[in-house]
């Protein structure tokens, strides 16, 4: 009864040796991700001195040996599970459970972790400082005014020629003027009147007396047109007939030139007989020459001619 009480009782001490160790892991664990979030909470209460900011480092290395003291815990609680007891039996899985968290808490990048926050603590104010400074100062925008005041000064008042320079210059030459236009020379305004309205009638009545002319040439002309062919008929109808056996008639076309000339007669229609045709030919060659045609008067004829 006592070996078993001395076992159990060892049994119990390194499993609540173990149970502490677990839970001082898992408070570790803890710490570690305060670090991580509160870093600036830590400097707050130390200071702002380099060797605050060394002592908040060291406290990694605290965490680092608790996992160390963690791994004997393991191995004085495997041969606690040899013993067959079923009361030894139930503790253990708290104490595997809590023996596997930390070994999955504590992972080997969890110094980095800490050293990144500290390290860029100190940038980031540094670079917040220098943006105020610089950003105010814009140099462009002070220096634009600038040139154009110095401009206007300039154009306002410019620099004094020599007088060697304005001897020199030619002078400008005046303007020509304009020569001025003679007016127009004054008349009596009755009396030009006057004359405009009778040199108006004078042309007015001269035209009309031309279209009258020309008119009265045109009926003329027209009329010894028209007249004309009775005239060439009259003069062969003076002459007498000629004297034949047979009887019939024969056609005679001619053409009259413009001197009154006799030309292109021919028998245009045979009366059947040779002599009455050769007897009515000479008839129309004798009545030649005929008085010459008017403009536009007809010069082709043709007659008819009987036998007595």
């Amino acid at each position: 009864m006592i070996r078993r009480s001395w076992k159990i009782a060892l049994l119990f001490l390194g499993c609540s040796v173990a149970a502490h160790a677990a839970i001082f892991s898992l408070t570790g664990k803890e710490e570690m991700a305060q670090v991580e979030g509160g870093a600036q909470a830590t400097v707050a209460e130390l200071g702002n001195s380099f060797a605050d900011m060394a002592a908040g480092v060291m406290t990694p290395e605290a965490v680092e040996t608790v996992q160390e003291v963690a791994e004997p815990v393991t191995q004085q609680a495997d041969p606690a599970e040899q013993p067959p007891e079923p009361a030894t039996q139930p503790p253990e899985p708290p104490v595997q459970q809590a023996l596997a968290a930390p070994v999955e808490a504590t992972p080997a990048p969890a110094q980095p972790d800490l050293a990144v926050p500290l390290a860029s603590e100190p940038t980031s104010p540094l670079q917040a400082t220098e943006a105020p400074q610089t950003a105010p100062p814009v140099t462009p925008q002070v220096q634009q005014p600038l040139p154009d005041e110095a401009a206007t000064q300039v154009s306002r008042r410019p620099a004094l020629r020599p007088k060697s320079v304005e001897a020199m210059a030619p002078k400008p030459k005046p303007a020509a003027k304009p020569a001025p236009r003679k007016p127009p020379p004054k008349g009596n305004a009755k009396t030009a009147a006057k004359a405009g309205t009778t040199d108006g009638q004078a042309n007015a009545e001269a035209k009309a007396a031309a279209n009258r002319r020309a008119s009265e040439a045109a009926k003329a002309a027209n009329a010894a047109a028209s007249n004309y062919p009775g005239q060439v008929m009259a003069r062969i109808a003076r002459l007498r007939r000629p004297r034949t056996s047979s009887r019939g008639s024969a056609t005679i076309a001619f053409t009259v030139a413009g001197n009154g000339g006799l030309t292109g007669a021919r028998v245009s229609a045979s009366s059947g007989s040779a002599q009455l045709d050769q007897a009515a030919l000479d008839l129309v060659r004798r009545a030649g020459p005929f008085p010459p045609p008017p403009q536009g008067a007809q010069r082709s004829f043709s007659i008819r001619i009987k036998g007595r």
